[in-house]
C-alpha cells in the first residue's frame, strides 16, 4: 500500500466529511503475477478510459520506449507539416527540416542531409525538382541493390553447400533479381524472398533471407515517401506530403504491455511510436532489449514531466500503475525508481493520492503495528527544532533520551549503539561517529549474510535436491562469498543486487524447499539494510538539516510520524471510507507495501497485541470530542480486519465510544 501522509487542513471533526471516490472493481484486472517474497498488486481503473486516451495521445516530446526517438501528437504532426507547407525554396526547406530534425526517426536522417547538400549546392532549383532527383535516386539505388543481392547470392552459391533442391531456390531469386523491370512492391518482394531463401533447408536460410531483406528495407523507406508524395487531400504542396509521409512513423499511438482485450486498462497501456508499433510485435520485444530499463526510464521521465504541468489530471497514479506493470511484466528483471521522477510530478500524484484521516492530529495513539507511540506533524517538527539547535552529541543523546517513546524498535540498536560509542568514546567527533556508525552496520550486514549462508547449508542437508539444484545452490554460496566477503569496505549495499542474485540462483532451484532457501537467504537483510541507509544520509539532506549525524536523527523520528493507510489496498478493491483507514507510523506504512492484511498479519503478529491497544486510544479519542459520526468506528474496524485476517485474528470487537 501506499503511504499517504497527513493532510494539514483543518478538518470538521463533527460532521466527518471526506471527499468522494469512485469504488474499485475488485474483478477488473488482475494481472500481476506473484513473485518469490514479493506480492504483486491488483491493479484496477475506474475512471473515464477515453478521457486517459485522449490526454496520452495529446501529449508531445514524450520519449518512445521502442527506439527512444521522440513521438508527436496527431495535432503536433499536422502543425509541423503546416509549417512544411509555408516553405517556398529549398533552403527554406532545408532550414524547416533542421529545426525539426529531433523528430525524424534516424532512417530519415539521410533524406535531412540530402536536403541541406541541395540547399548549398543548387539553391535556385525548385523543390519539386529536387524531389524529383531524388525519386529517381532511390529507384537506381533499388536497381543497384537488386544487382548486387543477385551477385551475392551467386557467390554463396559457389562457395557453400546446398542441396538440389536449395540451389534450384536460391537460382529463382537470383533470376528474380537480374529480370526485375520495375520496382515490386514491398509486400511481393518479402513474399518472394519467404518463398525462396525462407524455405531453404539449409541452416543458412535465416542469414541470407535477413540479409537481403535489411538491404532492401532501407531504400524501401525512401522510395516510399517519395513515390507516394501526390498522396494528400488537404491540398498539400508535394514536400509538405513527403513530410507527413516521414513524420507519420513518429506519431505516438496507444499500445499494450499485455495482449489481451480484457486489460483495456490504464495501467496496461503506453505511448509507442507507430514505426516501433509496426515492428515490435509484443511488449516483450522491447524488453528484451539491452538498453531497454534506459529507454523506458526515459520515456517515464517524459510523463512525470507531463504529470508535473498537469497534462494528465485525474490519471497522475497512471505513472506509478506503469511501474508495477513494467515489474510484474518483467518478473522484476526491470524495475523503474520513483525516485528519479521530478518532485513537481511526485507533488502532483500525492494530491490525486493523499486520503483524509481526522485522527491526525492527536497525540498519544500507538501504531496499530508496531505499537510505537506515533508524532503528529507538529510534534515532529517540534523534535526536529531541537535537534538542529542541539549542540554536539552530547546533546542530541538528550534528545533522543527525552523523546525515546517515540523511537521504534526498529531503530533502538541504532540509539543505543551510538550512546555506548559516546560512553567509551567521550571525545568522539561528529564525522568520527557517522563513519563508526557506518561501518558497523556493513558488519551486520556482512555478518548476517554469512548467517545466512551457513542457515541455508544446514537446511540443504534435510533436503533431496538434483545435480542441477545442487549447482544453482553452490553458484548462491560462491556468488556471496565473492560479491560481500569484504563488504565492509565497499561503498554501498544495495538490496536490489542481493535481490538480483538470489534470483539468479536460489530462485531457479526446482524443488518444494526452494522457498525455504529463500526465505532463509533473505532473513533480517532488508530490515538491515534499512538501517544501514539510515546512517548513510543523502549529502544535500545531511546539508539541509545541518549534518549527517542530525539527518539521521531526523530520520529515527521522521518513521514514527502518523499516517494513514488503507486496510485493504484501493489496488484490491478497498474504498476510501473509514471503516478501511488505520494509523501506522511511517516506517509500518512503507514495510507493508504491496502485502495483503493477511500477509501482514503473519510477517507481524504482534498486530493482534497493538491493533486493539490503538482502536481503544482511538475509542477514548472519540468520547472526549464526542465525534458523534465516528461512534461506531472501532468497532467497524476490528470486525472489517478479523473478516480480511480469515480467521487468523482474534480481537476485541466492543469498544466505548459515547461516554
Amino acid at each position: 500500500m501506499k503511504i499517504y501522509p497527513i493532510n494539514n487542513i483543518k478538518y470538521n471533526l463533527q460532521a466527518g466529511v471526506q471527499p468522494s471516490l469512485s469504488p474499485v472493481n475488485a474483478e477488473d484486472v488482475r494481472n500481476m503475477t506473484e513473485l518469490s517474497g514479493i506480492y504483486m498488486p491488483v491493479i484496477s481503473f475506474c475512471g473515464d478510459y477515453e478521457e486517459f486516451k485522449r490526454q496520452m495521445l495529446s501529449l508531445d516530446n514524450i520519449h518512445c520506449p521502442g527506439c527512444g526517438n521522440k513521438m508527436l501528437s496527431e495535432k503536433k504532426l499536422k502543425q509541423i507539416v503546416n509549417n512544411a507547407a509555408y516553405t517556398k525554396t529549398i533552403p527554406e526547406y532545408a532550414k524547416f527540416l533542421e529545426k525539426n530534425k529531433e523528430y525524424f526517426h534516424p532512417q530519415y536522417q539521410p533524406f535531412i542531409a540530402y536536403v541541406n547538400r541541395f540547399a548549398q549546392n543548387t539553391p535556385e532549383k525548385s523543390i519539386q525538382d529536387m524531389l524529383n532527383v531524388m525519386s529517381k535516386g532511390s529507384s537506381v539505388l533499388m536497381n543497384k541493390q537488386f544487382v548486387k543481392d543477385a551477385d551475392y547470392l551467386q557467390k554463396q552459391l559457389e562457395r557453400k553447400q546446398f542441396s538440389p533442391s536449395d540451389k534450384e531456390k536460391i537460382n529463382e531469386c537470383i533470376n528474380y533479381f537480374r529480370t526485375l523491370e520495375k520496382i515490386p512492391k514491398y509486400s511481393d518482394l518479402k513474399e518472394h524472398l519467404l518463398n525462396t531463401l525462407g524455405s531453404l533447408d539449409s541452416e543458412q536460410k535465416w542469414e541470407l533471407y535477413n540479409k537481403i531483406k535489411k538491404n532492401f528495407q532501407k531504400i524501401y523507406t525512401y522510395n516510399f515517401v517519395l513515390k507516394n508524395r501526390d498522396i494528400n487531400t488537404a491540398g498539400l504542396p508535394e514536400h509538405a506530403a513527403v513530410t507527413y509521409n516521414i513524420l507519420l512513423n513518429s506519431k505516438s499511438s496507444l499500445a499494450s504491455v499485455y495482449q489481451n482485450p480484457a486489460k483495456e486498462k490504464r495501467f496496461n497501456k503506453f505511448l509507442l511510436c507507430d514505426n516501433c508499433a509496426a515492428s515490435y510485435k509484443s511488449f516483450s520485444a522491447i524488453t528484451s532489449k539491452p538498453d531497454a530499463k534506459e529507454k523506458l526510464e526515459l520515456y517515464s521521465n517524459d510523463i512525470a514531466d507531463a504529470i508535473a504541468q498537469r497534462k494528465l489530471a485525474g490519471n497522475n497514479l497512471y505513472l506509478y500503475e506503469f511501474f508495477r506493470t513494467v515489474r510484474g511484466f518483467t518478473k522484476n528483471r526491470i524495475s523503474l525508481d520513483r525516485g528519479q521522477i521530478c518532485s513537481e510530478a511526485k507533488n502532483t500524484i500525492f494530491n490525486e493520492e493523499k486520503s483524509q484521516y481526522i485522527f491526525s492530529g492527536y497525540s498519544g495513539i500507538p501504531c496499530a503495528c508496531c505499537g510505537t507511540n506515533m508524532l503528529t506533524h507538529e510534534e515532529k517538527e517540534d523534535i526536529y527544532r531541537q535537534i538542529i539547535k542541539s549542540d554536539g552529541l552530547f546533546e542530541l543523546r538528550n534528545v533522543a533520551k527525552v523523546n525515546e517513546k517515540y523511537i521504534s524498535r526498529r531503530y533502538n540498536g541504532i540509539i543505543d549503539r551510538y550512546n555506548k560509542i559516546l560512553e567509551k568514546y567521550p571525545e568522539i567527533t561528529e564525522k568520527e561517529m557517522v563513519q563508526l556508525l557506518q561501518k558497523l552496520t556493513k558488519r551486520d550486514l556482512k555478518q548476517q549474510i554469512e548467517k545466512n549462508k551457513n542457515e541455508v547449508l544446514k537446511y540443504q542437508a534435510r533436503c533431496r535436491l538434483n545435480y542441477l539444484d545442487k549447482e544453482y545452490l553452490n553458484d548462491y554460496v560462491y556468488r556471496v562469498n565473492k560479491k560481500y566477503k569484504n563488504l565492509e569496505n565497499e561503498s554501498e549495499f544495495r538490496f536490489d543486487d542481493y535481490k538480483k542474485l538470489l534470483k539468479q540462483t536460489l530462485e531457479n532451484i526446482n524443488n518444494p524447499a526452494r522457498e525455504k532457501f529463500i526465505e532463509l537467504a533473505k532473513q533480517d537483510i532488508q530490515h538491515l539494510y534499512i538501517l544501514n541507509r539510515l546512517v548513510n544520509p543523502l549529502p544535500h539532506v545531511a546539508e539541509k538539516t545541518g549534518g549527517e549525524l542530525k539527518a539521521i536523527f531526523e530520520n529515527i523520528f521522521k518513521g514514527s510520524v502518523i499516517t494513514v493507510d488503507h486496510i485493504q489496498s484501493r489496488y484490491e478493491a478497498g474504498a476510501d471510507e473509514y471503516y478501511n483507514k488505520i494509523g501506522y507510523c511511517r516506517d509500518c506504512n512503507r514495510e507493508k507495501t504491496n502485502m495483503t492484511f493477511e500477509e501482514w498479519i503473519k510477517v507481524h503478529p504482534e498486530i493482534r497485541k497493538n491493533l486493539p491497544r490503538h482502536l481503544q486510544k482511538i475509542s477514548e479519542i472519540i468520547k472526549k470530542e464526542k465525534i458523534k459520526s465516528m461512534y461506531d468506528y472501532p468497532e467497524k474496524v476490528a470486525r472489517f480486519t478479523m473478516k480480511l485476517a480469515n480467521g487468523k485474528l482474534k480481537i476485541q470487537a466492543k469498544y466505548d465510544t459515547k461516554g
